[in-house]
């Protein structure tokens, strides 16, 4: 398992939760609580942390499970799927956070990828929406 992260801090290493055009909440850092938490449960060695914006990682691996939850705006959940989709398995899940009216990019961008017919959905929790890949 993988996890790539790389936040926008603010000068207190908090991080911003929001889209490009603006910030809906101000968090506090939550790399050191994934971190406590993954050794607490005895998974350090199976989970490696690549801290990095997630479009500069080459990715050559295959893909079961992919959970985009990044900038909630259409460009960055466009760019996050479009970077990772070609390594999504056939039967493979993409599970994206914020399928909601508050963020329509997320939306509009989700919506498309089922119309485009790759995809279909399989389950929804309040906003995070799952598609199966074809």
């Amino acid at each position: 398992m993988y996890r790539i992260t790389q936040t926008a801090s603010n000068c207190r290493g908090g991080q911003f939760v929001g889209d490009t055009d603006r910030v809906v909440e101000e968090l506090e850092p939550t790399l050191d609580a994934f971190i406590r938490n993954i050794a607490q449960h005895g998974l350090t060695s199976q989970v490696e942390l690549i801290k990095d914006y997630s479009f500069n990682v080459v990715w050559n691996k295959p893909i079961s499970l992919l959970f985009i939850d990044g900038m909630h705006d259409y460009m960055n959940v466009a760019r996050d799927f479009n970077h990772f989709n070609t390594w999504v398995n056939p039967g493979g899940y993409v599970a994206f956070h914020d399928y909601a009216d508050y963020f329509p990019g997320v939306m509009s961008f989700v919506n498309e990828v089922l119309a485009a017919g790759g995809y279909v959905e399989t389950g929804r929790a309040k906003s995070m929406i799952v598609l199966q890949k074809v």
